[in-house]
Order: structure tokens, then C-alpha cells, then sequence
């Protein structure tokens, strides 16, 4: 290979189809002719295609000195067409790597110890410790080596064709500004080695479109600031394997609309530190 020249790709878009560009030779009064493009991968299913564009000045060899065999081996930065300012300014190359005239880039940065692909604002980086995909609109991906982050500047969606699990070694909190919703199709199970706590600044509600059932092992303890109430659209019972206690501070009342019954399987007893009042329209002892 011999006769190398300087030229200008004036066509990239090969009429016969192939990959070759039409270049203009300054050398020989701005001949032009179609010269074959040298690539560093060429394979019949693969290959490395970084075609010159058009303005774009190129080194133009003649195999055997033919140039009906001309061959672009190489493109050249020059005044016109300078290299990308992210990696080559102030005459000194800061990273390697490729950078198309839209913006797309993948740089190399030895110095920095980054590896970065980018288009406009979005970018994924790539260091020693950590990665981050970051977008224009600010979400972004974190991961390091104390931990990862994900950061959404609107709605985000987990979304799984078959199951999801979250596992922490350690705590997991969930927090949102407004409300949180937990729904499933199935059931819905909480479980604690040790306690589970339900705290609300307001109230707290529980509703079923059957029966609600509350059980432990050991005691259960329910405590308000204020009033506490049970209703029911029908009966409200109170069952217990040995003692059942009501306990007021002040007065506690019993009552019914229709009557009102208090039985003992064996010994019934009404006691009053005080005075003890027995009232009724027809009172019946016996």
C-alpha cells in the first residue's frame, strides 16, 4: 500500500450500497471518487461500523498504488473539525473514547477512574466503588459501597410478573407523605418475632368485608386517651376462659334497649363500695 492523500468525504451514502464514501481530493483539484472505509472488526455477522460523515477529513491510501482501489484507513481532527472538549482540550487528551455528532458518548477517564455512556443529561458512570444512572428529569439509580439509593422526581412502579420480595437485614421503613395503601387479591399477613405497633396521630380503623379476628398467644391489652367504644349491628360478645373484668375510673354502665341480664354459673354478686341502688318500675329479688 503506497500513495497516501488527504481528502474530504463529500458523500456518505453509497448508491451501490456498500460501505464506501465519496471523497474529495484537494491534492488533485478536488477530484472526487468512492473509496472503501477500513474498520478495525469486519465479519459477516458482526463488525465495527464507524462510517466518516459527510465534511469530515479523511486519509485516503491506494492499495498497490491503484486508485480505482482506494481505501479511507483513517479520519483526521483538524482546525474545522475539531476533537470533543469532554475528552481532548487545552491540547491534551483528558479520556478516551467515542463521542457521535449527536452527543451520544462513551468516554474512559484513567485520571477520574470513570467509565461513562451519556446522551444529553442522562448518563450511566461507572466507578471503582459505585454506578449511577442518572436522566434530565433528575430520577436517578445510586450504588455504592455503603449502599444504594433510588431517587424519583414523580411516580415509580415496581412491577413483577411473578413475586417480589423486599428483605433487610437490618430495619425497613416505609414513610410516605400522604397515604399508604397495601392491597391484595389474597391475604394480607403481618408477622413479628417480637411486637408489632399501629400508631396513628388521628384514628385508626380496622374493617373487613367479613369477620375480624384479634388473637395472641398471652394478653391483649386495648388503652384509649378517651372514649372507647364496641358496636355492632347485632350481638357483642365477651368470652373468657377464666375471669372477664369491666373497670372504670368513674362510673360504668350496663344497659339495653330491650333488657339487660348479668349471670353467674354459680355465684352472681352486686357490690358497691358505697351505696348500692337497685331501681326499677317492678323490682323482683328471688
Amino acid at each position: 500500500m503506497s500513495d497516501l492523500t488527504k481528502g474530504v468525504v463529500t458523500e456518505d451514502h453509497d448508491p451501490k450500497g456498500g460501505y464506501r464514501v465519496e471523497v474529495s481530493l484537494p491534492a488533485q483539484r478536488d477530484k472526487k471518487i468512492w473509496c472503501d472505509v477500513a474498520t478495525f472488526y469486519a465479519s459477516a455477522k458482526g463488525g465495527a461500523c464507524f462510517l466518516p460523515e459527510t465534511g469530515d477529513e479523511v486519509l485516503v491510501a491506494y492499495l498497490d498504488g491503484d486508485e480505482s482501489q482506494a481505501i479511507v484507513v483513517g479520519s483526521l481532527f483538524t482546525q474545522r473539525t475539531p476533537p470533543p472538549a469532554q475528552l481532548h482540550r487545552d491540547g491534551r487528551s483528558h479520556a478516551r473514547g467515542f463521542q457521535t455528532s449527536s452527543g451520544a458518548m462513551i468516554s474512559f477517564d484513567d485520571e477520574a477512574q470513570t467509565v461513562v455512556v451519556s446522551m444529553g443529561a442522562a448518563a450511566i458512570a461507572l466507578t471503582p466503588t459505585g454506578a449511577t444512572v442518572s436522566d434530565e428529569a433528575g430520577n436517578s439509580i445510586q450504588l455504592d459501597n455503603v449502599g444504594g439509593r433510588i431517587v424519583s422526581n414523580g411516580d415509580f412502579t415496581l412491577e413483577a410478573a411473578g413475586s417480589i420480595t423486599i428483605e433487610a437485614g437490618a430495619d425497613l421503613a416505609a414513610e410516605a407523605g400522604k397515604g399508604v395503601e397495601i392491597k391484595a387479591d389474597d391475604d394480607v399477613g403481618i408477622e413479628a418475632g417480637k411486637n408489632v405497633g399501629i400508631e396513628a396521630d388521628n384514628d385508626v380503623g380496622f374493617e373487613a368485608g367479613k369477620g375480624v379476628s384479634v388473637s395472641a398467644a398471652s394478653d391483649i391489652g386495648f388503652n384509649a386517651g378517651a372514649n372507647f367504644g364496641v358496636a355492632a349491628a347485632q350481638d357483642v360478645g365477651i368470652d373468657a376462659g377464666i375471669d372477664a373484668k369491666i373497670k372504670a375510673g368513674a362510673r360504668a354502665e350496663l344497659e339495653g334497649q330491650a333488657g339487660a341480664t348479668v349471670e353467674g354459673g354459680s355465684n352472681a354478686t352486686l357490690r358497691g363500695g358505697a351505696v348500692t341502688t337497685v331501681a326499677g318500675a317492678i323490682v323482683q329479688i328471688n
